[in-house]
């Protein structure tokens, strides 16, 4: 959807899941620095952070309300994709 305070929302509630799920802490570490990361944007990056929250951070094929990605979710589909056309 884009929206970035429901992202960041969902991030902080799914944290008791990752080390039990996962049983990496490094995933609950990483999460956590990313949230300390972008609640901290509105003061270290402000136009950033107003390109975010109307929806910039994620990238879109169509115009479908559910149809947004992240960037890295992206960055990995476009090569698996390169990888399977160059036969690798």
């Amino acid at each position: 959807m884009g929206n970035l305070q429901l992202h960041l929302v969902t991030l902080k509630r799914m944290f008791p899941y990752f080390t039990t799920a996962s049983g990496h802490n490094l995933y609950e570490d990483s999460a956590y620095l990313y949230l300390t990361n972008m609640q901290k944007l509105p003061e270290t990056h402000p136009e950033l952070y107003d390109y975010f929250m109307k929806g910039y951070h994620v990238i879109r094929w169509s115009d479908i309300y559910w149809a947004g990605l992240s960037t890295d979710l992206v960055i990995v589909q476009m090569l698996i994709r390169s990888s399977k056309v160059l036969g690798v």
